[in-house]
């Protein structure tokens, strides 16, 4: 009979616990829920009127915020711009500060770009077409990832690390009608590692490592009405959106076990949206916005990810066969949320054919149920006050070519202080007092060939 001490046990336990050590870095928990797009809307424009002009959305942007109107597109146009938000957030606390730290998002940026043209010949004027791509500044799409026990702001955490391309197509049929579609393309990973480590020889002898990249695809649909040629209604949905992953890893070794690792979820979420939007022009200087969406948050997943963890030992049973030395099974935490109506209502005046001013509104209830059990994802209601200008640079010298335009925004968001306290009185964090604001800037540079 084999002598199980001859394969020295004592060398094999630290190496699995250098595997779990290992493990152990692999995130537990996605603190990235919507994004900018859905919070403040796409470009400087409607960013400086709270994303309440969706009806009357123009060019590229189009593709987002209501792809109907690119049916209405008659020139090519061209524009780039970026977005920078400062967060100034705060968490006050009672308890729990060694063992669960507060954890406040960054103020990052992104960028922009788009490209939008009418699809000529016997369509003019009735078919269009748009791209816009969503960039981050400060590199690819990022999922951050910490315990559900830390106090942090799910949906303002890492909003800007969401790369998008949106496509859109438009057409106006009848001179009162349109109706577009678009696709918003996110991309999902998956993949398997497989590892085969041999003890004696104190090696790897197999190296496996696959990676899938899938584009996830979501639908944004709408249907514009103009009853007049001041009036704009449009009917706005988007369907929800997020990154999905899924990292199995399975370690052999060699007379001793396996251990099987898998970690899966979705982060970068955004839910189904339903909006109803409405612009009218009063007269050349004076223009109105309205629009409310219905967000439905009650489908929010769970943020912390589902984990697995295996680890068979045939060293140490006691008949020889493959036995389960540890089983871990990480249930995530259910969210709770509920469905909000975000209303926006904005102005525009234009004095002149060069110069614009721009005035927004918007209120956002919390979609996030108070954090008074062992989760502490905290949100409050918001109030988003933004304006803005728009300037048209003509050249006066050279008629025959097409302005430059430049929209700038600035935009600020106050969060009503929401204090909870923990239903157990033995939790370590206690409770918490959410307050703050972030402070926004954009710009965006269009140009007509």
């Amino acid at each position: 009979m084999p002598d199980r001490r001859a394969r020295q046990p004592g060398a094999i336990r630290p190496l699995i616990v250098r595997l779990l050590v290992i493990i152990a870095v692999v995130p537990l928990a996605n603190d990235a829920v919507a994004s900018t797009l859905h919070l403040y809307g796409a470009g400087a424009r409607s960013i400086s009127l709270a994303g309440s002009d969706d009806a009357d959305a123009r060019d590229y942007l189009a593709t987002w915020a209501n792809p109907a109107n690119l049916g209405s597109t008659k020139g090519v146009h061209f524009g780039i711009g970026t977005h920078i938000i400062w967060h100034r957030f705060q968490i006050d606390r009672v308890a729990g500060e060694s063992t669960y730290p507060t954890a406040l998002p960054n103020g990052l940026g992104l960028g922009h770009i788009g490209v939008s043209s009418p699809i000529g010949g016997i369509f003019n004027n009735k078919l269009g077409i748009g791209i816009h791509l969503h960039i981050p500044m400060s590199g690819p799409t990022r999922i951050a990832a910490r315990d559900h026990r830390t106090p942090q702001l799910a949906i303002y955490d890492s909003i800007e690390n969401r790369l998008a391309v949106i496509f859109g197509f438009g057409a106006r049929p009848l001179g009162w009608l349109s109706f577009g579609a678009g696709l918003q393309l996110l991309a999902s990973l998956d993949g398997r590692a497989d590892f085969a480590l041999s003890i004696l020889d104190r090696r790897f002898t197999q190296r496996s490592l696959h990676i899938d990249l899938f584009s996830a695809v979501s639908p944004i649909a709408s249907i514009a009405i103009h009853p007049t040629d001041a009036t704009r209604i449009a009917i706005i949905y988007r369907a929800e959106s997020s990154v999905r992953f899924e990292l199995p890893v399975v370690v052999d070794i060699e007379q001793v076990g396996t251990l099987r690792f898998r970690v899966q979820g979705e982060g970068l979420y955004t839910p189904d949206q339903v909006e109803l939007a409405a612009s009218h022009r009063f007269n050349a200087a004076w223009t109105a916005f309205f629009a409310a969406t219905w967000a439905r948050w009650s489908q929010l997943p769970p943020m912390a990810p589902k984990i697995d963890l295996d680890i068979s030992d045939v060293l140490f049973a006691a008949d020889g066969t493959d036995e389960k030395l540890i089983v871990v099974r990480n249930r995530p935490v259910p969210m709770g949320a509920k469905d909000i109506i975000v209303p926006r209502v904005g102005a525009q005046w234009r004095p002149n054919a060069t110069v614009s001013a721009r005035l927004g509104l918007r209120f956002r209830p919390t979609p996030l149920p108070k954090a008074d059990g062992s989760a502490n994802y905290l949100d409050a209601p918001a109030w988003t006050l933004a304006t803005g200008l728009g300037f048209v640079l003509v050249d006066r010298d050279q008629k025959d070519r097409s302005p430059l335009a430049i929209d700038l925004a600035l935009g600020w968001t106050q969060l009503q202080r929401r204090t909870v306290t923990k239903r157990d009185p033995n939790d370590p964090v206690v409770a918490t007092s959410l307050h703050g604001h972030n402070v926004r800037f954009a710009a965006t540079l269009h140009h007509d060939f």
